[in-house]
């Protein structure tokens, strides 16, 4: 990423000579370069003939000067590759854009043989080949066509020369026009197109019938990575932070405490943190090490002296892992935030980046005995491939290593980052084949991996196929010389094949007005293409811009990092008001629209909508506005207010808002209510800016109608969901602007109602429409039948129901004597079949099993530091986070000494133990051994059991097998284990 600039540089010269410096000309003899004509009787079908061309997507700043050079693809003239020399421009050239289409018209009916296209490629000049070509051909005038094959390139048509052949052969087949299809990496040059064959239809030529094929995969629902969903493991803005060796290693950047403070939490102008900013960083390490060798590719990397080797790569995991900076610069800023926002159980997220294993690289150096050279011309394809994966999976080691000793507090490593941005495909070098095995190998390990190839690069599009779990497109536009609508461009092309967007910044944002307004084009058309809102966001600050932002003393750069933590919060408005001029970091420039009001010395400007201040004065008839002295009542600390019949908006100022923001404001709409706690009372007021009395608008919408249907579910996970009650859009205005202020500080407790006597009851809960999805979400809630409404806690506003889940497995009949409690707990996804139609209720549960059971079921946060506890739980299992938690909460005990045994089988009498626990954490009245109960095998229950297991059945949690025994050893079958906690769920509410 730090070297874009250098890539822009030799794109620019590239261009520049593709227009004034053209090829000179080689040979205009077909026979010259030996894949001539093979028989007098065939000739080159499309010799003089002009291709339509189509580009598949993309900008069209190049797009219009393309058609003109297709000409000189049939006229037999060949260029050399030198790119300095002169002579006529006799070839084409595609930049970017994804991919082309070449459609030749034959003009008759005719038999092809051959196709071969020559390309002329340069990677250190930043011109690159297509992986292949795809040939397809029509009898219908183009409305039909028909595969016939695809054509990787071949070697060089000379050693070291910059001339390549694609050839398809052996086709003879009937074609009366000709489609070539290939990719664009960047920049290609195509010399030379032939198609040979017969000018008539030979008696054994194959009439082709089937399809065509497409090389491009793009995402159906058209819909970026949502942020916080489960693809990108709740990221929603990743930060992406350099440490290292700098400036060609002389210069040494840890990354300190006082770095990483202000993108861990907002802090305002005063120095008080108000807010959590960014919730992952990126760790990357610098393009070269200490011994200026290479991690990523590179023109310079002209040989192994240059590529960078197991101890360069040791050296950044080392650094990482450095007491007081870096990542344990990190956890002590997570840890003091978390304390002074009192949310302990807060982790943040942590991604590493992995270098390039460098094809140049002969003597990488040892791992696991073996010496790793990577060069596929001295040890052959096959092994410079395996041993390229051998040292990425050793990184990944060390790194998965270095993170479960250090046994950090308040981070996660949810997983890896792909560092090399572009994956070619070429054959000698199998770059796809590295990418899939490496990303299997972090599977593996229970991690994630993504990518963050810049704009329209290799294989972007194939990003799912190579094994991410999720992409970035980079516009490139922060320093490029490109459209204004780039940031607009490639966010829908990275939308149109499932990729969220890297938001870049320039590093001389401060020093070049340019600059700074081409980073607010990021900002405004965020909001306007939807990014802002509906994708998982990586961002670029180059070394330390951020930092200069935070520390600023001048306004307007100050204002970068405010602005910029509103557009995190979803609540940026779509406006670049151009600074006034300052001393020490003025701007000028021209206006975008709009304008912002004057920033305080102390707070940063709260963006408001175009309607201006106060409660509206005549508000809809659904909408009421709300008086300070309606604000009154208040009950334990809580504002009550039972709006009118009808109303489904309340409106309240942003100054009385502020006058109740301690204690906690209860809004009854009907039959829902929204109960909001003070620090969302308190973030709402910040968001407004109580001192322009900005009105805030609190909303329960029913849908109805087409608006309802729109988003009625189907089925689920093979659940068959049903809708229970209205659907409820709920909603926050800020003036006359809808926000979305991104995860509220605390949860808001909504009451929800559900139609009774038309359901169970015991399969009701609360789901959330995910709009980007297109489906439905699970949330929780728990059931107030007195009252007729689910009560559920929410971290964010959006569209909810209420909805009944039935879900039926094949092996659990009405007769089966656990056959409610699976499917209660089944409604609630606390538990799910073995497979979507089998529950297989006698077979054995583990003891990881039934804690992640019980933490699901009473609604735990999960957490990722088992390693401290337990030496058999690593953080990479899968039950690492519910153990942790379980841990946390008291509910378990190991087996021994630091071990916790997570595979084995859990006995009854542990889980009576693990019942009672969990009974008196959810607030279930202390039970003490009856006199009541007694079990004829007593004496097989384990002493320090014995009190649990009377108190679970004094309790109703758990009963004997029959014959009045207990079958204490005996391991807990998933019937017994789900109906249990059915019992626990039941007791305690």
């Amino acid at each position: 990423m730090l070297f874009r600039k250098g890539i822009l540089n030799v794109l620019t010269w590239v261009m520049l000579l593709a227009i004034v410096q053209p090829l000179a000309i080689a040979s205009a003899d077909p026979a010259a370069d030996n894949v001539g004509a093979s028989a007098e009787s065939v000739t080159n079908l499309v010799y003089g003939k002009v291709p339509v061309l189509h580009v598949e997507s993309g900008d069209t700043t190049v797009r219009n000067g393309e058609q003109a050079k297709l000409k000189f693809l049939t006229d037999d003239l060949y260029g050399t590759g030198d790119w300095g020399k002169e002579g006529s421009t006799r070839y084409a050239s595609f930049l970017r854009n994804i991919g082309r289409s070449l459609v030749f018209d034959l003009g008759q009916p005719s038999t092809l043989n051959e196709v071969r296209l020559r390309a002329l490629g340069d990677a250190s000049a930043g011109i690159y080949l297509p992986d292949y070509v795809n040939v397809a051909v029509s009898n219908d005038g183009g409305s039909t066509w028909h595969f016939v094959g695809k054509v990787a390139k071949s070697e060089a048509v000379q050693a070291d020369s910059k001339q390549y052949w694609y050839a398809l052969t052996g086709l003879n087949v009937k074609a009366s026009m000709i489609k070539l299809s290939f990719e664009v990496d960047v920049f290609i040059f195509l010399d030379e197109v032939r198609a040979l064959g017969l000018k008539e239809v030979a008696g054994d030529a194959a009439v082709p019938t089937g399809g065509d094929v497409s090389p491009y995969t793009p995402n159906e629902e058209f819909r970026y990575p949502a942020p916080g969903s489960s693809q990108v493991g709740g990221v929603r803005h990743e930060y992406l932070l350099y440490g290292g060796w700098h400036t060609n290693a002389t210069v040494y950047l840890p990354r300190t405490y006082d770095d990483l403070l202000p993108v861990v939490a907002y802090i305002d102008r005063s120095g008080e943190i108000k807010d959590w900013f960014y919730d992952t960083i990126l760790f990357m390490n610098y393009p070269t090490s200490s011994k200026n060798r290479w991690y990523i590719s590179s023109s310079a990397v002209t040989s192994a002296v240059y590529a960078s080797n197991k101890a360069d790569w040791q050296e950044y995991a080392d650094l990482l892992f450095q007491p007081n900076v870096q990542i344990a610069a990190l956890d002590k800023a997570v840890g003091d935030v978390k304390k002074k926002l009192n949310q302990p159980d807060y982790k943040y997220k942590v991604y590493i980046s992995i270098p390039k294993a460098l094809p140049q690289q002969t003597d990488f150096g040892t791992v696991n005995g073996k010496a790793l050279n990577f060069d596929h011309r001295q040890v052959g394809d096959d092994a410079a491939l395996a041993n390229r994966v051998a040292a990425v999976k050793w990184y990944i080691d060390t790194i998965m290593q270095k993170w479960n000793e250090a046994r950090f507090g308040n981070l996660s490593l949810e997983g890896f980052y792909w560092y090399d941005e572009a994956v070619h495909n070429y054959a000698s070098n199998r770059e796809e084949e590295l990418v899939k095995q490496a990303t299997a190998y972090v599977h593996a390990q229970g991690k994630k991996i993504h990518w963050i190839p810049f704009y329209q690069a290799a294989g972007f599009f194939r990003w799912k196929e190579l094994g991410f779990d999720y992409a970035y497109m980079q516009p490139n536009y922060a320093f490029y010389t490109s459209p204004q609508t780039r940031p607009t461009d490639a966010a829908n092309l990275a939308k149109r094949f499932g990729l969220g967007v890297e938001m870049e910044v320039h590093h001389n944002i401060f020093k070049d007005p340019a600059l700074r307004k081409k980073y607010y084009d990021y900002l405004d058309q965020g909001v306007t293409a939807g990014y802002m809102n509906q994708s998982a966001l990586a961002w670029y600050w180059a070394t330390d811009t951020f930092q200069l932002a935070y520390k600023s003393t001048v306004d307007n750069d100050r204002k970068v990092y405010e602005d910029t933590y509103y557009f995190v919060k979803g609540t940026y408005p779509n406006k670049y008001t151009p600074p006034v001029n300052t001393d020490g970091g003025s701007d000028s420039g021209s206006d975008n629209g709009g304008s912002t009001s004057p920033t305080s010395p102390t707070s940063p400007t709260s963006p408001t909508g175009p309607g201006g201040g106060g409660a509206p004065a005549e508000p809809d008839r659904d909408r009421q506005v709300v008086s300070k002295e309606q604000l009154a009542d208040v009950r334990d600390g809580t504002v009550s207010l039972k709006l009118a019949e009808g109303v489904r908006e309340a409106v309240l100022s942003a100054a009385d808002m502020k006058s109740i923001e301690n204690g906690g404001l209860e809004l009854v709409f009907g039959d829902a209510t929204v109960e909001m706690p003070s620090g969302v009372l308190k973030q709402l007021v910040e968001l407004a800016g109580a001192d322009k009395d900005e009105s805030i608008a609190i909303a329960a919408r029913p849908l109805s109608g087409d608006k309802a249907k729109a988003v009625e579910p189907l089925e689920e996970n093979g659940l068959a969901v049903k809708r229970a009650g209205d659907l409820f859009e709920l909603t926050v205005k800020i003036g006359d602007e809808p926000v979305r202020p991104g995860t509220f500080r605390e949860p808001v407790t909504v009451e929800l109602p559900y139609r009774k006597g038309t359901v169970n009851e015991n399969w009701l809960g609360v789901y959330r429409y995910d709009e980007s999805a297109k489906t439905w979400r699970y949330v929780g809630g728990e059931v107030q039948a007195e009252k007729g409404v689910v009560r559920v806690k929410l971290d964010h506003f959006s569209t909810y129901g209420v909805f009944e889940t039935d879900k039926t497995f094949v092996d659990v009949g009405p007769s089966h004597w656990a056959y409610d409690g699976i499917k209660t707990l089944a409604a609630k996804h606390v538990v799910q079949g073995v497979t979507d139609d089998a529950f297989e209720p006698g077979r054995s549960v583990t003891r990881a099993e039934f804690a992640g059971l019980v933490v699901r079921a009473l609604g735990l946060p999960a957490s990722r530091s088992a390693g401290s506890a337990f030496s058999d739980v690593a953080e990479s299992d899968w039950y690492a986070a519910v153990v942790a938690a379980a841990n946390e909460a008291k509910l378990i005990e190991g087996r021994s000494a630091g071990t916790f045994a997570p595979n084995e089988t859990i006995s009854r009498e542990e889980m009576a133990s693990l019942m009672i626990r969990a009974f008196a954490l959810s607030g279930g009245k202390s039970a003490s051994a009856p006199t009541t109960v007694r079990y004829a095998d007593e004496a097989d229950i384990s002493e320090w059991a014995r009190e649990s297991v009377y108190a679970a059945a004094e309790a109703g949690l758990m009963s004997g097998t029959g014959n009045g025994a207990f079958a204490a050893k005996a391991p807990a079958s998933r019937a017994e284990a789900v109906q249990a906690i059915a019992n626990l769920l039941k007791a305690i509410r």
